[in-house]
């Protein structure tokens, strides 16, 4: 019997093939975007969890209470202090990332980006795969180093390269080490993507920059506990603050009370808190994965809707056979199963087209989401196989509701013509295209309003000069900042030039207590923003009282923002003394216009500006015209002075840079926007075709009587429309709402306006009137006689 329901099935994909390569399609393209999002979500929910202790594992963050800012990083000397101290720590490590070391492999210099050095107890702790070497013993020796699989393979051209020799150059030394272990590429996701481990005690060694001793939670450190099961993290973090307070009772940092928070690894990676600066750590807030759970859905959705709707257009052009069929005294049973046969197969032979699609869109959608999967894992028997099985119960499932569709149909309204059975009044199918309509609106809709929010981050008066600066990070050059400005300075295209400590935009989060001497009870949190003494007149900050800095008039001072001299009560600022954090007490000279230091998202807050000579940072003002000679020199000046490469970026990369999630977000609108308008059309499809099957002889009619082929496209267009006018008011109201919360994430936001609606709208429109067209137009266009003729 089954083999019947099968035959029965293809002969009638056969006789339908434009209709079944479209409903074919249309499910392929909705499950192949699906599978890509179940993907993404399966690689965000399985970070770290390769490692086996990752029910024990915790991360120390340190947090200074008074600005609530928090970060991943401890001292170097906290974790063994706690792990002898404190009870209930079975072990540690400490990790480093740090790329300022360079390789050499036979006189070639290599550039890693994920260099590690790490404790000897880094393999006791977590889960690393060795192809070649020991992980007990691979980092003993001070000058080892442990390579990936994939760097083993690029450097040497082979997996085993234990014993081979690679020279490191850091700070003035040059150093040889030797490869004592190859590390197996993982293939699932973790914080920790090790591509050279170097030990720990190399750095410190080797380096100045390091202090063994130093307990600021500055250098980069990042502190990794084993604890027992379960554990008691509020009375570690209690006890770890009594550590440090019993360290550094007479240090600015114990002044500064920092605090610490123990953190499991299983919530590393999930971070709602805006103000906790990942470090260069791979990060989620998990709303974003909501967000895309949900489109998944919608889509799946869709596809599906789409899938029924050409189910009921198929068989409704069976419905005779259907009729004779129940008449004669078939089994409603196996008129059940042969449509959820039918279902299924067409399901099934959209799974091969959904998996070439995946191939095809998986790196565009990588890209939009800025995630690197191993395409191994979508390869995979086991994703393979769960899709497959998702597939079939689709198929399963639109059967079974087009099976009801149909059930309880009186067989005799069914072979009746002239009775009112007609599909176009059933209620399912309006319901079902109104559906499709309301995704596919409110998903431009959505677009529009992510773009018109982008455009202001673009458009916006930032309150400074932001066009054509390029920013030098000068850590390299060892004492020869000078030199290289004045290298600079006589270049044409160079407008302006000025070293900084920071440059704008500012990281969020700096905040520290300030108040007036002469009241030092009245507290009020600032940013506190660290510049050269000649860049605020660089980027043309407005001063609105006292004056700007110059190199004889610096020392000691402060500028302030005009709401920081609101937030003081201060009608004459600038003469006035302000205390810092408790540490520093600062003159204003001058009183700033506010600027945007941070994105939109904040409002803008009181800083204050310290000053100072730090040649950390050279900030350039280019003239656009001569941005590739400019670009030339800097590279020519600064390998006149050192070996190290050369830090330029642009200060309007930063800026966007601010914005790269909501970049991503619009660019995967777009494309999630694009797949509902393909999906819709092919839904409008099956409802025309649904129509047009059932009233092929009105139109004949309608022709014989003298109707033109414009007003059949109007007669078959209006219950569309009437369709679209609902779909654009309730889409309206859900994108509205939905928006509307999202743009409450920024502090400066446009209005949702009533144009984004009706442009979506009018798009809904045109999409519609060329589906209908597409179709009605062929059947107008056929002879009368044809159409009325009865067999």
């Amino acid at each position: 019997m089954l083999y019947n329901y099968i035959k029965s099935a293809f002969r009638n994909i056969n006789r339908n093939r434009t209709s079944s390569l479209i409903n074919i399609l249309g499910l392929a393209v909705g499950l192949s975007v699906v599978f890509c999002i179940i993907i993404y979500i399966a690689h965000e929910l399985n970070f770290d969890k390769q490692h086996e202790n990752y029910n024990k594992i915790y991360r120390i963050d340190s947090e200074w209470r008074e600005n609530e800012w928090r970060i991943p990083l401890t001292g170097l000397p906290l974790a063994p202090e706690a792990k002898n101290q404190i009870p209930g720590i079975i072990n540690y490590t400490r990790l480093m990332r740090w790329n300022e070391p360079r390789i050499s492999v036979d006189d070639r210099e290599i550039v890693s980006k994920n260099m590690f050095f790490a404790d000897t107890t880094l393999f006791d702790i977590f889960t690393f795969h060795f192809l070649y070497g020991n992980p007990h013993n691979a980092l003993k020796e001070i000058n080892s180093v442990i390579l990936s699989e994939d760097l083993a393979i690029r450097w040497f051209g082979r997996k085993n390269i234990v014993g081979e020799i690679l020279n490191v150059k850091l700070d003035s030394s040059s150093i040889d080490v030797q490869v004592t272990g190859v590390l197996r590429k993982e293939t699932n996701p973790g914080s920790i993507k090790p591509g050279v481990i170097f030990p720990l005690g190399f750095a410190t060694t080797h380096s100045s920059f390091f202090d063994p001793a130093d307990w600021a939670p500055i250098q980069r450190v990042m502190s990794y506990l084993l604890l027992e099961d379960p554990a008691d993290m509020k009375s570690i973090e209690r006890k770890l603050a009594d550590l440090y307070m019993k360290h550094n009772k007479d240090t600015e940092h114990n002044v500064m009370r920092i605090t610490f928070h123990v953190v499991p690894l299983s919530d590393t990676y999930y971070v709602f808190d805006e103000n906790t600066t990942a470090f260069s750590l791979p990060v989620i807030n998990p709303k974003k994965i909501i967000v895309y759970g949900a489109i998944a859905a919608l889509v799946l959705l869709l596809g599906l809707v789409n899938f029924i709707l050409l189910n009921l257009a198929r068989i409704s052009k069976r419905n005779l056979a259907v009729g004779i069929r129940k008449v004669i005294g078939a089994n409603q049973k196996d008129i059940a199963y042969q449509m959820i046969v039918e279902s299924t197969i067409n399901s099934i032979l959209s799974f091969p087209l959904s998996l070439i699609l995946i191939e095809i869109l998986f790196p565009f959608f990588t890209e939009i989401i800025n995630r690197e999967i191993d395409v191994l894992f979508y390869k995979s028997f086991w994703f393979i196989s769960g899709a497959f099985a998702i597939t079939i119960i689709l198929g399963l499932l639109t059967g079974l509701i087009t099976v009801l569709m149909f059930y309880r149909i009186n067989p005799k309204i069914i072979i009746d013509r002239n009775n009112g059975w007609e599909i176009k009044k059933l209620k399912a199918k309006r319901f079902l295209i109104g559906f499709q309509m309301i995704v596919f609106i409110s998903l431009i809709t959505s677009a529009l309003i992510l773009k018109s929010q982008l455009s202001l981050t673009h458009n916006i008066e930032m309150g400074y000069d932001t066009e054509n600066f390029l920013v030098i990070h000068c850590s390299g050059l060892k004492g020869k900042e000078k030199v290289f400005k004045s290298e600079l300075q006589n270049n044409t295209g160079i407008i302006d030039l000025a070293f900084t400590h920071s440059c704008f935009p500012y990281i969020r989060g700096n905040r520290f207590e300030v108040s007036v001497v002469d009241n030092p009870e009245d507290k009020i949190s600032f940013a506190v923003p660290i510049v050269g003494y000649d860049y605020p007149d660089l980027i043309d900050l407005k001063l609105l009282a006292g004056k700007l800095p110059t190199e004889q008039n610096y020392k000691g001072k402060v500028l302030i923002t005009e709401t920081g001299a609101k937030a003081l009560n201060l009608n004459s600022p600038v003469g006035n003394t302000i205390t810092i954090s408790k540490l520093m007490k600062r003159e204003i000279m001058g009183v700033v216009k506010d600027f945007h230091f941070n994105s939109l998202r904040d409002k803008i807050r009181p800083a204050a500006i310290l000053i100072n000579n730090s040649n950390y940072r050279l900030v350039v003002k280019y003239d656009p015209a001569h941005l590739a000679s400019v670009v030339e020199s800097v590279k020519k000046a600064w390998y006149k002075l050192s070996s190290e490469p050369v830090d330029i970026t642009f200060l309007d990369d930063k800026i966007d840079n601010m914005y790269s999630e909501e970049f991503r977000f619009s660019k995967a609108i777009d494309f999630f926007a694009f797949i509902a308008v393909l999906i819709s059309c092919m839904g409008l499809f099956g409802m025309i075709l649904f129509s047009t099957e059932q009233r092929i002889k009105e139109v004949g009619i309608r022709k014989v009587l003298g109707a033109s082929g414009f007003s059949i496209v109007v007669l078959f267009f209006f219950e569309i429309f009437i369709i679209l006018i609902l779909a654009s008011c309730i889409s309206g109201i859900i994108s509205y709402y939905f928006m509307n919360k999202w743009l409450m994430n920024f502090a400066y936001r446009i209005d949702i306006e009533f144009w984004h609606f009706i442009v979506s709208s009018l798009a809904a429109t045109f999409v519609s009137i060329g589906t209908v067209l597409l179709i009605i137009l062929r059947v107008a266009s056929k002879n009368p006689v044809d159409s009325i003729k009865y067999e």
